[in-house]
């Protein structure tokens, strides 16, 4: 599954997860290379 953030805009806030230009932030690259892997119908059946 891809998952596009360059579109994603915090404003003023500081985000843990995603750089200001769309990228995830080193510590963050795993869990953003997990998630990208997982099927659409596997990151559904885990959404809460």
């Amino acid at each position: 599954m891809n998952i596009a953030c360059e579109d994603y805009e915090v404003g003023s806030a500081f985000d843990e997860l995603i750089a200001p230009d769309g990228a995830p932030r080193p510590l963050a690259r795993g869990l953003c290379d997990f998630i990208a892997g997982l099927g659409t119908e596997e990151l559904l059946g885990r959404v809460a």
